[in-house]
This record gives structure tokens, C-alpha cells and sequence, in this order.
């Protein structure tokens, strides 16, 4: 009976398809490098999770560490959750969580809670995985937004806040 046991054990872990990655990326404005991401996706079936933490050292007035830490779940090809944090000087001054709820989101930023309707297939972590193409729209986790994707060239992409007007650059090989 044991050895059945053994055996049904066995088989599941071999059916279950388990796909893991680990990405490491540099973070560079006006050509200097200010800090890292470190990037890691995990499949289990139907389900990826990805985690994305943020290091960069910036200057206000002084140095100044800055660390993000992103949480993201896909279900089906769609975000299900997602947690994200930003640390000033390792003190946390800003978090937001967003959970599907039947066919909506609910976003709950520094104890405030609203409403985002509709399917969220693309979103800001999976920015560091998955090229953008065909993309016009990607859902920020962080701005509680749907920002502007532009093709700009071969494999490389602008994506644009429309509330202030900032820019981000990804280049994909």
C-alpha cells in the first residue's frame, strides 16, 4: 500500500508542470546605473506568479535608497492579485493591493478602496517577461492606471503616464 502511495505521489509532481525563472536587470537614467531589478516568474499550471524587487540609490538632496517590491499574480491570463510596495530609506511610504472580484478589481491603496472595471491581461510586471507586441495599453499596478504602449522600433517599446507625461523605455533581445 505504501509503495501505491509512493507511486500516485510520484506521478502528480511528474503531471504538474513547474516553470521557474530568474531575470537580473539594470536600472540606468541619464546613462548611469543607479541600482538593480531582480525579476522571478514561476508557473504552476494555470497559475504565474511573479515577484520584481528594486534597488537604486537616487539623489534628492541626499543619496537617498529607494527599493520597490511588486507581487503579481496571473490566473488564466489574467491579473488575480497583485501587492506592490515602495520604500524610501527602508521605511514603507507607499502600498497598493488590487484583487479580481467577480468581473472587476478592487483596489485598496493606503487603507482607501476603489473600484477598476474590466480584464487585466497586461500589466507591469510582466513588462520584465513578456514583449508588449501588439500591445497599446498596460495596466500600472503602481499608478493604478492603464499607461500608453509605443512600438518605437525594433523590439523596443515607450510607455507613457498620461497624467504626468513620464516616459519609460524597454528594449527587448
Amino acid at each position: 500500500m505504501k509503495n501505491i502511495q509512493l507511486l500516485i505521489i510520484f506521478l502528480l509532481i511528474t503531471i504538474v508542470e513547474i516553470n521557474a525563472q530568474s531575470y537580473n536587470y539594470e536600472i540606468i537614467t541619464k546613462g548611469k546605473n543607479i541600482g538593480t531589478i531582480e525579476c522571478k516568474v514561476d508557473s504552476v499550471g494555470d497559475m504565474v506568479n511573479i515577484d520584481i524587487l528594486a534597488n537604486a540609490t537616487v539623489h534628492f538632496l541626499f543619496g537617498e535608497r529607494v527599493k520597490f517590491k511588486l507581487n503579481s499574480n496571473y490566473k488564466n491570463n489574467e491579473l488575480y492579485f497583485s501587492s506592490s510596495t515602495f520604500y524610501l530609506n527602508e521605511k514603507s511610504i507607499y502600498q497598493s493591493i488590487v484583487h479580481k472580484d467577480n468581473n472587476d478589481y478592487i483596489i485598496s491603496k493606503d487603507s482607501h478602496q476603489t473600484m477598476f472595471p474590466g480584464k487585466i491581461d497586461y500589466s507591469g510586471s510582466l513588462l520584465y517577461f513578456v514583449e508588449p507586441t501588439g500591445k497599446e495599453k498596460i495596466y500600472s499596478e503602481v499608478d493604478e492606471i492603464y499607461k500608453l504602449i509605443t512600438k518605437v522600433g525594433r523590439h523596443k517599446y515607450k510607455i507613457t503616464n498620461p497624467k504626468n507625461g513620464k516616459t519609460s523605455f524597454f528594449t527587448y533581445e
